[in-house]
């Protein structure tokens, strides 16, 4: 069951009647919570049972952390809300006796969130939550839930409590966000798709440089797919108030060296495995060779949280590699000290991220490899399907670019919200016209869903 617009009109629906007809509540996030919770157990009916008990567990257990200093009762704690994660990855509950939709569910979100409020709660950096329903909310709430980003308990919490609410400035950003989200997925994203399926899926047809011009196109496609739910998601919840963590550099695809890609991707997610896994490592590294090997267990872990398999594994060990070669050599290679240098870096990395985004993307690992490394046809340089799409894509993603160049450091609904009431509608009205006329149909499940 894809995430359908209507889902999520339904969603915005439903918490501005509650806001308007309960205006008066004091504890404005109730009515974020009642309608989080109505729409899972629509989505994921009986098997929203195993993230009520793992509510449970955080709850519970993180009162039980604050009270106790045991290390085996916090270990104990750990590993039990490890279990869902676990369970998930592992595939060791039959996907056949789950809803089809379950996946929907963001157990890897859920998890992850729930896990940093226990790891902060030992450190001493909040204090446990006493209301259960609260908790609930943090773990549960719709939005990012969906499709991320992660969280941490205390900036969360602290809005839930005194942000929720309805006003023209948070309608208008969140119009804004759900807009250009619904662009870079309806229009940019489902043709990147089309062609990285064909070019990826079809090594028999597709060799040498093409191969590396897939994994290219995967490279921007995730990142339009990706972001555009976070997009979606985050404009959603500016709505009511709530302001989603950042989770994307705007333009990190221009990335000039792995480190720099690597800060501006899915932060949130990396953020979590530095805070939490490459932190508490390190921090006891007694030499560089100790710090590396931190660095490459992170990513080994990074990779297998996307899936337990020896392609993901070898993924992660590129990533940790790469930057680790990086470092050794940076003060011989500054290719951001300059324009041309950065130009020169962007073309580098890109070169080495097609590489990887093929290993990430590929279903067939070793087929996948032997077309790379194989002469390339010329013939399918001229696929007419392939070149149709291309032309389509090509304005568009230019036209997304020249947006985020222009946007800087500021977030694209902060950016058109500086433009004149005239400017912004019809900044409105060129994106509806493009999704309507260009448009490739209703939005598909993100790619990282299943992860």
């Amino acid at each position: 069951m894809a995430i359908s617009i209507s889902l999520i009109l339904l969603f915005i629906f439903l918490n501005v009647s509650g806001l308007l007809i309960f205006k008066q509540l004091e504890e404005k996030w109730k009515v974020l919570l009642v309608n989080s919770v109505l729409l899972y157990i629509f989505i994921a009916q009986w098997a929203i049972i195993f993230i009520l008990l793992f509510s449970l567990i955080v709850f519970f257990g993180g009162r039980f952390i604050e009270k106790n200093k045991s290390k085996f009762a916090y270990y104990g704690i750990i590993f039990l809300g490890l279990a869902a994660l676990l369970t998930e990855k592992l595939h060791l509950f039959p996907k056949s006796s789950l809803p089809e939709s379950f996946t929907i569910l963001g157990i890897s979100y859920i998890t992850f969130n729930g896990l940093s409020y226990l790891f902060d709660l030992r450190k001493g950096y909040i204090k446990a939550e006493s209301n259960y329903w609260l908790m609930l909310l943090y773990l549960f709430y719709f939005p990012y839930i969906s499709a991320g980003p992660m969280h941490r308990y205390k900036k969360t919490i602290a809005q839930f409590k005194n942000k929720v609410g309805l006003s023209d400035k948070n309608f208008s950003a969140g119009f804004r966000l759900i807009l250009w989200g619904l662009f870079k997925n309806i229009v940019l994203t489902q043709r990147l798709k089309k062609v990285v399926d064909s070019i990826i899926d079809n090594p028999e047809i597709y060799h040498g440089g093409v191969v590396l011009v897939g994994g290219l196109v995967f490279l921007i496609y995730i990142y339009c797919d990706f972001s555009s739910y976070i997009d979606i998601f985050q404009g959603t919840s500016q709505i009511f108030g709530i302001k989603l963590t950042h989770n994307f550099r705007s333009r990190v695809y221009t990335a000039h060296s792995r480190k720099h890609y690597w800060e501006g991707w899915h932060i949130t997610l990396n953020h979590w495995f530095r805070d939490y896994v490459f932190y508490p490592i390190a921090r006891n590294a007694k030499n560089k060779w100790q710090f590396n090997l931190a660095m490459l267990s992170t990513f080994s872990l990074i990779g297998l949280w996307h899936e337990v398999s020896w392609k993901f594994l070898i993924w992660g060990l590129i990533n940790g590699c790469w930057i680790i070669i990086e470092n050794k050599v940076r003060d011989h290679f500054k290719f951001a000290d300059t324009p041309f240098n950065r130009a020169l870096g962007t073309t580098y990395h890109i070169v080495g991220a097609s590489f990887l985004a093929i290993i990430f993307r590929t279903n067939n690992l070793s087929a996948t490899l032997n077309a790379l490394f194989a002469k390339t046809n010329l013939a399918v340089l001229v696929d007419m399907r392939l070149l149709h799409q291309l032309l389509y894509i090509l304005p568009l993603f230019i036209f997304m670019d020249y947006f985020y160049k222009k946007a800087g450091e500021k977030t694209i609904d902060e950016y058109i919200g500086l433009f004149s009431f005239k400017a912004r509608w019809a900044i409105y009205i060129l994106l509806a016209f493009i999704i309507l006329s260009m448009g490739l149909g209703q939005i598909e499940d993100a790619y990282y869903r299943q992860f």
